[in-house]
């Protein structure tokens, strides 16, 4: 994971360096599709875990349009790193926070049986492992 933000939106703004400090910014909020809850971000360092409800005035259900939002200086965002590495390369976005911030195992696929896999699931897994080797 990746709190991110444009360098425009830090130019006066302090660099949290607790994830607490994110209460002083403003956050982009992610809310599951669906009218799901508010994400609530998750740091971690050594044994230490923590889940912040982060404040702001813009919530979205879209990671397109959080990192938009943050190009765009409206705010902090906290998405999956391989979302935003080529912008944080190209200096659009400025990464903090990365000794609190805990790696995401990746996404698992949980099916009733692997004895008689259906076609279209069975292509469907291949398209996920071929597209997660690259």
């Amino acid at each position: 994971m990746a709190a991110v933000a444009a360098p425009v939106y830090l130019e006066n703004r302090a660099i949290p360096r607790p994830p607490q400090e994110l209460h002083q910014h403003e956050c982009i909020k992610f809310q599951w599709p669906g009218g799901g809850n508010l994400y609530r971000w998750e740091f971690a360092r050594g044994k230490r875990s923590l889940e912040i409800a982060v404040e702001g005035s813009l919530t979205v259900n879209d990671t397109e349009l959080m990192l938009k939002a943050a190009l765009g200086g409206a705010g902090v965002a906290y998405m999956i790193d391989y979302q935003v590495q080529s912008w944080i390369d190209a200096g659009r976005l400025m990464r903090f926070l990365e000794p609190w911030s805990p790696s995401f195992p990746g996404f698992f696929l949980y099916h009733p049986s692997s004895r008689h896999v259906p076609p279209a699931l069975r292509a469907f897994i291949d398209f996920v492992r071929a597209r997660s080797r690259e």
